[in-house]
Formats: C-alpha cells, structure tokens, sequence
C-alpha cells in the first residue's frame, strides 16, 4: 500500500512541479539520506539480535538504542545542514534540507519497530506506517495540486516522521511490556562495539546510492536530475519486497541460531 502511496505521489509532483522543481526537491531528499547512516549507531540488526536474546532485559537494550539513536539523530540533522552549508552549490537547497533533516529528529522512536521485529509481530508497525502514509501522501499531492511552495512539501515528510513515531508510542504502550527504559553503560559500549563496522558501512552504502544524484546537480542542474530521479524512485519502489521479507525473517533466523 505504500509504495502505491509512494508512486502516486511521485507521479503527482513529477507532472506538478517539473523537471527543475522535482531536481531541487529530490536533490534535498538525497541529501539528507545520506546522513540517515548516523543513526545506525544502534544498528537494527544488532539491536534486533540484543532483543532476541534470552535473560536480557529489553527495557534497558531499548533505552540505549533510543538514546545512541537521538545523537545519531542530531549528528545527523547538523551534518546534512553542515555540508550543504559548506560545499558549493548546494546551498540553492540549504532551506530544503534544513527541513528534511528535522525527520531524523524521530529516528530514535524506530527502537520500537525493531522490538515487534523481534517478537515477529511487525505487521503492526506496517499498519502504523501506512496509517501515515495514507494522510501525508493525500496532503502532498493536495499541496502540488494547489501549487504550494517546496518547504510545505518538505514539511509533509517531518510531519509523517511524526506520525510514525506517535504511532509507534502509540502501539507499544498497547502491546509492549510494562516498564520504564533504562540506560546502561555497559549497553551502550556494546551496542557502540558491535554496531560501528555496520554504520560505516551503511554510510558508505547511502553515499553509494544518493552521491550520483548530488553530482547530477553539481555538474549539469536541477533539471536533468529531475528526470533521472523520477526513473530511479520508479525502479526504487520495487525495493519494498526485500524490506518487507527481512524484519520477518531475521528474527526467526537469529531465535533459531540461538537454540542451536
């Protein structure tokens, strides 16, 4: 259902807007992406296998996630602002950006879709984010349709941040423990340890992925990286098959090692 949200958004703002508006606002979003790898210092798939394991208490894993993943999340916003600050023609985006970067702001509430990730219960969390795609995709293509400015569209994207993370709350208050998060020293080094070699390389994977559309913008404009960005998001919408397999399948293969 999302990506259905997510294309016909795409569609919408890709006729709406124009090749050199959609450039400018697809240049912000990979922008900021890149910065995303900041909060894996609680990298999902390590916290996902500290879940998992037995006798540990989830309360105090969960609150040094949340709290590794709320300096991930500033570092994050003051890098993306940071670098469009400093490096030449990207400040034309410098507003953009600033706005999309306060999303990671709310990376932190993500702990919680990867704690029904270990209890294989992450249908919730798909309903909760489709219950904010939904009103967020109507309000762009609302926004497009009536010509509204770009920092109202980047301001839809931190509004379903938002959402997200009030729908996650919202949820484990319902289905989690009972309980207070905790933070702990010697959880925090281990989360730290065991999660570094996989930040560096989720940071090396986002630079991979969104470095062509920066240069695009760099070095021919906006225009032309409108297009090529509308065909790479088309070609990207397939990748909800893979994310939608592995938070299901993982778990179960690390409960199993366990056992083994």
């Amino acid at each position: 259902i999302r990506g259905l949200v997510n294309l016909a958004v795409l569609v919408c703002l890709g006729r709406v807007l124009g090749p050199e508006l959609y450039g400018l606002y697809s240049y912000a979003i990979a922008f900021v992406v890149v910065f995303t790898a900041f909060g894996s210092l609680a990298h999902e798939g390590i916290l996902v296998r500290e879940l998992v394991k037995w006798g540990r208490p989830e309360e105090t894993t969960l609150g040094s996630a949340f709290l590794l993943r709320g300096i991930g999340g500033l570092a994050g916003m003051a890098g993306a602002i940071g670098a469009a600050w400093l490096l030449p023609g990207a400040r034309s985006g410098l507003g953009l950006i600033a706005i999309i970067s306060a999303g990671l702001l709310f990376q932190p509430f993500d702990v919680v879709d990867h704690w029904f990730q270990s209890r294989l219960q992450a249908r919730h969390v798909a309903w909760v984010r489709i219950g904010a795609a939904l009103p967020v995709g109507a309000c762009k293509i609302a926004l497009a349709l009536r010509l509204a400015t770009l920092p109202a569209l980047a301001w839809m994207s931190v509004a379903e941040a938002l959402l997200v993370a009030m729908g996650l709350l919202g949820m484990y208050w319902r289905k989690g423990p009972p309980g207070r998060w905790r933070i702990d020293g010697g959880e925090v080094r281990t989360l730290v340890r065991d999660s570094a070699p996989m930040a560096a390389t989720t940071l090396l994977v986002m630079a991979f992925m969104k470095l062509d559309q920066i240069m695009l913008a760099r070095f021919v404009g906006f225009r032309e990286l409108g297009i090529y960005a509308s065909a790479v998001r088309l070609v990207d919408i397939w990748n909800f098959i893979p994310m939608a397999v592995m938070p299901s399948l993982y778990p179960a293969v690390v409960a199993m090692r366990k056992r083994d």
